[in-house]
């Protein structure tokens, strides 16, 4: 297996056992068999047939899941990111963790959060001081909004 990001959009014609992805889609390569549908007209090279992920529910696991999307799809259309374990394939990993503190927004792109939130790191490195966040799960049950901008320091991120 390898992972490959979409680097450009892909619509197929009625062509079978085609992918259609979009710019930014993560994608697991799969095994091709003798009965993978469209086999025949596509095993040929320029061809990668795979599975785009999706963005697990929970904290399990690396963060994404697969998505039932699968099929074929041009291998000029995305690069490889690499194979398991490699340093490539690490960071393809999503980034969890839990709020320090709670937090009141100060503006409308801010999100709420109580202390001990479970977040997912949608957007920000170490070298940025706010982070795009989604709320995972909540210690409290109503939540006005689950993404938004949180001050990185307010996130313990999992080891």
């Amino acid at each position: 297996h390898l992972r490959v990001r979409a680097l450009y959009p892909y619509q197929p014609d009625s062509s079978a056992g085609e992918l259609a992805i979009s710019p930014g889609d993560l994608i697991e390569t799969r095994p091709v068999s003798a009965d993978t549908p469209g086999r025949d007209a596509h095993a040929a090279d320029g061809w990668m047939f795979g599975e785009v992920l999706q963005e697990s529910a929970d904290d399990r696991g690396d963060g994404w899941e697969p998505s039932g999307r699968i099929g074929w799809f041009p291998r000029e259309y995305a690069e490889t990111l690499g194979a398991p374990g490699s340093r490539a394939w690490i960071k393809t990993r999503a980034k969890f963790g839990s709020a320090k503190y709670a937090y009141e927004p100060q503006h409308d792109d801010e999100l709420r959060v109580e202390q001990g939130d479970r977040v997912r790191v949608v957007d920000g490195d170490a070298a940025e001081s706010w982070w795009r966040v989604r709320i995972i799960s909540s210690a409290t049950t109503a939540a006005d909004k689950v993404e938004g901008m949180l001050p990185a320091i307010y996130i313990e991120l999992d080891k």
